[in-house]
């Protein structure tokens, strides 16, 4: 039994979290654009061979991991041997530099939530959000007065991440999770059947599951469906281990990590077929083909999704309450994650030796501080910000982790030590298969992906960005994370003998 003092109150509590962990922002536009333009329904080979492969064995490995040590990252790493400490001080880092910038996008939700009420965003949306909501400027060096409508959403969208966190894992995150990740369920499914009973949604669908079987020939597809898994299942930030350490018992552990990765896949899917069957009456409607909706990253759920629901033929009313529902699904979507991004840090804190104010103490200098750094990114160049830093800590960070952590859990603590965890109790069972996809199969992976951003940071700047701002916003960011995380675990330690 975990020996922390919290725990979670119920399994369906456990689940909730995780699934609400695991479901973010990015399932909403990251995954529907990825699977545009990688083959379509082709895509979904390369992607359910990744679940497999990565996703489902990595959540059984750090499942396991959490529950057998109980404890955080920091202190189950360090429990391994006091070297590998700064694994944990650079997952609960990482997760302390993404809450910064993953809030101001999650304010962008809050605000569009008012702006559906009596459809502000007008008929050119892509103007709105760029230029007159986001003020966006020429470049990332460009920063300008920070946006004061989005200052206030980031502060209340920070606030209520404080309220949620401040209460023990069982009175905040959980009951929040209980509530919110089934509604967030109900509202995309809302969404969901509302856009494939509309005219011309078969014009999206087909785009989204018709099969051109020579893109899953390009290798890059392939990694961006390693890529899709690994980061919307959140692996290697230390989230699944530290709540995995709130268990009361190690039964259906499997079952959890296996509920847990098919819950995430499926929204994935569902939430493509919200996205393209909406974009797909819209093209109907407005006599645009589905490529000129599609837009990369945030522009699918802030530029075509709003001019979707302009083009759909019913009263100003229920456009504006569709409106309403999807841009509470990505606010709600946005907190359920950032809540687990915060966890990782309080757990963290509550458990170093030197720290003795209470949690709720903690969690408001950890919203205080992010608050402050939050507003580099509410600046005219906030986007540009957001995405170098974004790129930078998920391609050489999260995945670096998710190397390390694979290789010194598996070769250090000892596979055979996770497998009798895993197992002991549980009536699905893990052997032999699982050990070579999460000990040897994925660690290749991870490395060849990690070489090929290594290539690709060489031989072209990223999106094109001056070479000054990706040398102070990006891998200079990853970098000192990196560092920094080096310095705590060899002070902790020093600490500790």
């Amino acid at each position: 039994m975990s020996s922390n003092q919290q725990q979670w109150n119920s399994r369906f509590g456990l689940l909730m979290s995780t699934i609400g962990a695991a479901i973010g922002l990015g399932n909403l536009w990251r995954f529907p654009y990825m699977a545009f333009k990688s083959g379509g329904g082709a895509f979904f080979v390369p992607y359910i061979i990744a679940v497999l492969i990565t996703g489902i064995p990595l959540l059984i490995m750090e499942f396991a991991f959490g529950f057998s040590i109980g404890s955080s990252a920091v202190r189950a790493f360090e429990k391994i041997s006091p070297k590998f400490a700064f694994i944990g001080h650079w997952s609960t880092s990482i997760c302390a530099i993404v809450f910064t910038f993953y809030t101001v996008i999650i304010s962008w939700s809050l605000c569009y939530i008012f702006f559906s009420l009596n459809l502000m965003w007008g008929s050119d949306t892509n103007e709105f959000f760029f230029q007159k909501f986001l003020n966006i400027s020429n470049g990332p060096m460009q920063f300008g007065r920070p946006n004061l409508m989005l200052v206030g959403a980031t502060f209340v969208t920070i606030a209520l991440n404080y309220f949620f966190a401040r209460n023990s894992i069982q009175k905040g995150l959980e009951k929040f999770c209980k509530i919110t990740t089934p509604l967030l369920a109900i509202l995309v499914i809302i969404i969901a059947t509302k856009g494939v009973l509309s005219e011309g949604s078969d014009i999206g669908l087909r785009f989204l599951f018709k099969s051109d079987f020579s893109k899953i020939k390009d290798y890059k597809v392939w990694f961006s469906a390693f890529s899709q898994v690994f980061f919307s299942t959140t692996l290697g930030v230390g989230v699944m281990i530290s709540y995995a350490s709130y268990l009361k018992n190690n039964k259906k552990l499997v079952e959890n990590a296996l509920i847990t990765a098919f819950s995430n896949c499926a929204f994935d899917i569902l939430a493509g077929v919200a996205v393209f069957s909406i974009l797909g009456n819209a093209s109907f409607h407005l006599g645009k083909t589905i490529p000129e909706l599609v837009t990369s990253g945030p522009g699918i759920a802030f530029v075509a999704f709003p001019l979707a629901i302009n083009s759909m033929p019913i009263a100003p009313f229920f456009q504006a309450l569709f409106g309403f529902l999807f841009f509470s699904s990505l606010f709600i979507a946005g907190i359920s994650s950032s809540l687990s991004m915060m966890e990782v840090y309080l757990l963290t804190t509550q458990e170093h030796k030197k720290y003795k104010t209470s949690r709720s103490s903690e969690a408001l200098k950890f919203c205080l501080i992010s608050f402050a750094v939050s507003l580099l990114f509410t600046t005219p160049a906030g986007l540009f910000l957001i995405d170098i830093v974004d790129h930078y800590i998920n391609n050489f960070g999260i995945i670096l982790i998710g190397l390390t952590e694979t290789i010194v859990i598996g070769y250090f603590h000892g596979s055979q030590k996770i497998i009798n965890v895993a197992n002991k109790g549980n009536r699905l069972k893990i052997g032999l298969t699982w050990k070579i996809f999460t000990f040897y199969l994925t660690p290749l992976i991870l490395t060849i992906l990690i070489l090929e951003n290594i290539y690709s940071e060489i031989t072209e700047s990223y999106s094109g960005y001056p070479l000054v701002s990706l040398l102070i916003f990006g891998l200079p960011v990853a970098l000192f994370n990196f560092l920094y995380a080096l310095y705590l675990g060899r002070r902790r330690g020093d600490e500790s003998r």
